[in-house]
């Protein structure tokens, strides 16, 4: 099965993610991987699609169904988190200024955790296309998705504003770079200056 993502607490310890209920992990940096799935209880075989952890050692998987997986003790036991929402969720990503959990996905659905995963309330997140990708960069978070859609909070999820970009192709991925960030996707790579909204090549 196809893997959706991978995130790794320390140049050692990662998780990769999937579909059909794929968990691997490694201890080794990537040079050997375990089958994790069975520590999941998981008999609907969800899509795991994306994976994040904090620097608290938990750990937290966005799936199908409104579901976020949860992890207090690195992966070797798990819980389903409910989020009161039925959709799919595309990413999951952890503000590190705050703690606060993400989780993303379809028509610019974003739900915020500020309890490690306890308890879930949605988010405004100012755009109605599905997000596919997010980071964090001095305290802001960026989403980002289909048909170029972008979208920032600098106050860890109480609001959002859109990023206009110069193009219309989607996004699936962003990364921090400098005080900005850059986004991937198709047509190649783009700047975003979260503080004005602006964009570059």
């Amino acid at each position: 099965p196809p893997l959706m993502d991978v995130w790794f607490a320390t140049a050692e310890q990662g998780w990769a993610a999937g579909a059909y209920g794929v968990l691997l992990h490694t201890s080794n940096g990537g040079r050997n991987w375990a089958d994790w799935s069975h520590k999941l209880d998981n008999s609907d075989e969800l899509h795991l699609n994306g994976v994040a952890g904090d620097v608290q050692g938990n750990l937290f998987l966005a799936s199908e169904w409104g579901t976020v997986f949860v992890s207090g003790n690195a992966g070797e036991s798990w819980r389903q988190s409910e989020t009161g929402y039925d959709g799919s969720f595309f990413g999951v990503v952890v503000n590190p200024a705050t703690g606060s959990v993400f989780a993303y996905g379809l028509l610019g659905t974003i739900y915020r955790s500020a309890d490690e995963g306890e308890t879930w309330e949605e988010s405004t997140s100012e755009v109605s296309a599905s997000l596919f990708g997010a980071a964090t960069n001095s305290g802001a978070v960026v989403f980002v998705g289909q048909g170029g859609t972008a979208t920032v909070s600098h106050d860890d999820g109480e609001s959002f504003t859109p990023l206009i970009q110069s193009r219309r192709k989607g996004f699936y991925g962003v990364t921090p770079y400098g005080e900005s960030f850059v986004a991937t996707g198709e047509g190649g790579s783009l700047s975003i200056a979260a503080e004005t909204g602006g964009a570059g090549q």
